[in-house]
């Protein structure tokens, strides 16, 4: 074996050998992990996997590095604060139809009245084509990384905002809301994942929570805009926020976690020593990413088919888990509120129209309960543990739709008195704070609960969300004439009850667990979460 190369780059030491005449290889000793890595082209990027099976690696058992250090966190949420000014400029779309509906829902004097069948496709079109953005956010981010695709996605909010703030018809309204819809779900899985994968084990609940608490604060950020301003003005108001998120992201570092996938090992060390603040705990982090590449491929070689991939226990168990749970939370009204948050109340309130000033303040408050609980919530997920908090929320969710279901059947559609008025609001206000943190539950699973393998499908599941979130809400206007809103609350309340069944019977506990711990516990036969107590270990299995 002759040596040809030798260097030192920023502590990894690598070394070019030549193990016959036509091949050359490199050597690179990372944390007493020595990888014999075959050289690739600048193009290789491109590849979908890396040949992980040419990769040797010996590793020697040691610890995990346990000390925090206060700059590494600093830095991770540095990452985290670029992507809230994304996320929250992202949760502007999501709650523009309640500023823009009530200002041309049948008004005859404005040039783009619309009526009911007309403001349904206006809200629900949005969710129609968010799809559209987290199908294409699959191949995008595997292919150039969870912070190239973040930065693509700025491009159609911006392009969006401008159509609906320049609207002549009805048509560049909704030509807008698709593209903005579609903004939305190019981020909304890297976003996640960029998150999950650069965050400590002991952060990662909170730090991942964190884009759908900005989405809340989008959401009250154009409610306040809409109860103050013309419509056309909130939109251009909407440029502001992916404007300032582009540049915050541009200096933030892409996910180790992707790079060491793609082959990019010296990037990925540096990315994790800035994340980390030690380049010790960086070395000792992605040594353990790399043996799971490599254990993935020895699990998995390219000629499986997407079947086996998909049936196999660590995939099979939270795709089903996370997708049942969209359905049941879509059901439990946590968006419905959001996009008819005005319609709604007046309804149960029996405003008139000389109240529109009440209602829209009234969905204002709303959106300020959300965001108070959405963060309190984030907090608490660095205290408490997540099953918990999910089964909490899901659970006093229900009982108060249902309370206030009950209690709307017993008034029927008679004028409410000030008393009356005061229950419903409190009921309501209660419903929506337990109901508003399961906003953050699907992007929580979706970035703890993934294997590495198959984390970039989360676009094709927030795919499937949307899809239903679309259907739900175009169908609203018809469900509200057929069950009226004591039959709304009601179905809300079942839902909710019904995830917190969900939880109790599949959900383990992940706080403090590692991803990679995660992933082990889906590899075991049990299905069902048997004790509140149980541990991530191969003796624990039913």
């Amino acid at each position: 074996m002759a040596i040809t190369e030798r260097c030192d780059q920023s502590n990894v030491e690598c070394e070019t050998v030549s193990l016959d005449e036509s091949k050359k290889f490199k050597i690179i000793n990372i944390n007493q992990a020595t990888i014999l890595d075959e050289p690739r082209s600048k193009f290789d990027h491109k590849a979908q996997l890396i040949e992980i099976d040419k990769l040797l690696i010996n590793t020697q058992n040691g610890t995990k590095a346990k000390s925090v250090s206060r700059i590494g966190v600093w830095h991770q949420v540095q990452v985290t604060l670029a992507l809230i000014l994304l996320t929250a400029g992202v949760g502007m779309p999501i709650g523009y139809s309640v500023v823009i509906l009530p200002q041309l829902l049948n008004h005859p004097n404005d040039s783009l009245a619309m009526d009911y069948e007309m403001a349904s496709w206006v809200a629900s079109i949005h969710s129609a084509a968010t799809p559209i953005g987290s199908l294409a956010s699959v191949p995008i981010m595997d292919a150039y990384g969870r912070k190239t695709t973040l930065l693509l996605s700025v491009a159609p909010l911006i392009v969006g905002w401008s159509s609906i703030a320049l609207a002549e018809s009805h048509s560049m309204i909704l030509i807008g809301r698709i593209i903005c819809g579609i903004a939305v779900g190019l981020m909304s899985a890297p976003a996640q994942i960029l998150l999950a994968e650069m965050s400590q084990a002991n952060l990662r609940g909170m730090l991942v929570s964190v884009p759908f608490v900005s989405y809340s604060s989008g959401i009250l950020l154009v409610y306040a805009l809409g109860s103050l301003l013309h419509w056309r003005i909130a939109a251009w108001c909407g440029l502001l926020l992916p404007i300032f998120s582009f540049m915050a992201i541009s200096v933030a570092p892409e996910s180790p976690t992707w790079l060491a996938r793609k082959g990019y090992y010296d990037k990925a060390r540096k990315a994790l020593t800035w994340l980390r603040d030690s380049d010790e705990t960086a070395k000792a982090e992605l040594k353990e990413t790399i043996e799971r590449i490599e254990n993935e491929k020895n699990q998995i070689d390219k000629s499986q088919s997407l079947e086996r991939v998909i049936t196999q226990p660590s995939v099979l168990k939270p795709l089903i888990l996370i997708n049942v749970f969209n359905v049941l939370q879509i059901l439990s009204g946590t968006y419905i509120i959001v996009f008819y948050a005005v319609d709604i109340i007046t309804e149960i309130c029996n405003f008139g129209d000389t109240m529109e000033i009440s209602t829209m303040q009234s969905a204002v408050i709303t959106a300020v309960i959300r965001l108070l609980l959405t963060v309190i919530y984030c907090v608490l997920l660095l205290k408490c543990h997540r099953r918990k908090l999910y089964l909490s929320s899901t659970f006093f969710s229900g009982i108060f739709a249902l309370m206030l279901s009950l209690f709307l059947y017993i008034k029927g559609n008679t004028t409410k008195s000030f008393h009356d008025l005061i229950i419903i609001g409190i009921l309501m206000l209660l419903y929506i704070s337990f109901n508003s943190p399961l906003m953050l539950v699907p992007g929580i699973m979706v970035g703890e609960l993934l294997p590495l393998r198959v984390r970039h499908w989360s676009g094709i599941i927030f795919t499937a969300f949307n899809l239903m979130l679309f259907g739900i809400t175009k169908l609203f206007p018809t469900l509200k004439a057929m069950l009226k809103s004591r039959g709304l609350f009601l179905m809300f309340g079942i839902s909710s009850l019904l995830a917190s069944l969900l939880f109790y019977m599949f959900l383990p506990e992940t706080k403090n667990r590692t991803l990679n711990e995660i992933e082990d516990y889906y590899q075991q036969r049990n299905w069902i979460w048997q004790s509140r107590t149980r541990k991530f270990d191969k003796s624990d299995q039913s």
